[in-house]
């Protein structure tokens, strides 16, 4: 038991160490408070979930959200 969780670990370590940032405006989001990107917002995040690591970079003040 104790041999899987190593195993376990170490392969959620290496995955980490793939693990690659999610730009929102390189799915389709603009970075304009007149344009809305919501659905660009949701595929980066969709996108982070399916690959369970990574950082989404997005900065909120200038994403017109809804």
């Amino acid at each position: 038991m104790r041999n899987k969780l190593l195993i376990v670990l170490l392969l959620c370590y290496v995955n980490a160490l793939k693990a690659k940032d999610y730009v929102i405006t390189e799915f389709g989001a603009i970075s304009d408070t007149t344009v809305l990107s919501t659905m660009a917002i949701q595929a980066a995040i969709d996108q982070r979930m399916c690959n369970m690591f990574g950082k989404l970079d997005w900065n909120p003040d200038r994403l017109l959200q809804g």
